[in-house]
């Protein structure tokens, strides 16, 4: 497994669950039938790690939260196994949204609706960012850090709202990454890796679901609940989802075209784009949305004819 790939996987397991990238690479790793050192290392690892990370967490929306990993990389085993050679994207999207289906399903059978996860984790959020004022003043790192974290606390109950958006893209990442890292690690893995970042697509017809979190966006409110949530807080989600791939979108072209800049002129715009990062986003979203009409990647490959056929 290359270095890029593994320090990766690391820093992906350290600060977010590590359910949603270690449970697909364990299982996958076990389903062909590992017989080399290194595969039984990263199982035995990979599955300690996973137990340790489940049997951590308290509360329910870490319940909630590993919920969602579990069902979801079970899915994703599943899709893996029956077609391997579909699109990664694909598998990923599909399972990370029934896993979440799944949970939100299993919760309200349980008793528990959307709104009662999203208290918990708007509470879970606000002690976390208010304790870790405390230690920025015990610490005298700052007046200006703890204060900007008090009102990070504030606004906890705002952002948890916007949590299903979250736990979609890290389980779609975290999905790929174990996909990634199991072709990395398997002496004969299923299908193919997915293929560089730079050929990153899907759908064009995705382009409807922007439309259609939109349109209950602003259309007049019906009254419609779904899992104890009014649909508006599902178009929300949707539509942070849809935001965040259409960046990644954006960037899958923005990479595919940096191959043939200067390396200086993309590391210029690169601490350009982190200083004036909103507009980088929306001109990424922009992109990446004008792409499912003009294919940019298909142009750039096309060889230039000289101005006239002959």
């Amino acid at each position: 497994m290359s270095w890029g790939l593994a320090w990766l996987l690391a820093v992906f397991v350290i600060f977010v669950p590590p359910v949603f990238a270690l449970a697909p690479l364990a299982a996958l790793l076990l389903v062909s039938r590992p017989g080399t050192g290194r595969e039984w290392f990263w199982v035995l690892a990979g599955g300690l790690v996973l137990a340790l990370s489940l049997a951590a967490g308290t509360g329910l929306a870490a319940g909630f939260v590993r919920a969602v990993g579990v069902f979801g990389a079970g899915a994703f085993v599943g899709l893996s196994l029956w077609r391997p050679d579909s699109p990664l994207f694909r598998r990923a999207a599909r399972s990370a949204a029934a896993g979440l289906v799944t949970a939100l399903v299993w919760s309200s059978l349980l008793g528990v609706g959307w709104g009662d996860v999203e208290r918990s984790i708007a509470r879970d959020m606000r002690e976390l960012l208010l304790g870790q004022a405390r230690v920025a003043e015990a610490r005298s790192l700052g007046e200006g850090l703890a204060a900007t974290l008090r009102q990070m606390a504030d606004g906890a109950p705002a952002s948890a709202a916007f949590y299903p958006a979250l736990l979609a893209l890290t389980a779609m990442a975290g999905m790929a990454i174990g996909w990634r890292c199991y072709h990395r690690i398997a002496r004969a893995p299923l299908g193919s890796d997915g293929g560089p970042f730079s050929g990153f697509r899907f759908s064009d017809q995705a382009v409807w679901l922007l439309v259609a979190g939109l349109a209950v966006l602003l259309l007049p409110p019906t009254g419609l609940m779904l899992f104890g949530a009014p649909a508006v807080t599902w178009a929300g989600n949707l539509l942070a989802v849809m935001a965040a791939l259409y960046v990644a979108r954006g960037l899958a072209i923005f990479a595919s075209a940096s191959r043939r800049a200067p390396r200086r002129v993309v590391a210029v715009l690169g601490v350009v784009a982190v200083f004036l990062w909103p507009f980088a986003a929306g001109g990424l979203v922009l992109l990446g949305l004008a792409d499912s009409w003009i294919d940019f990647r298909r142009r750039l490959e096309s060889p230039p004819t000289g101005g006239m056929d002959r």
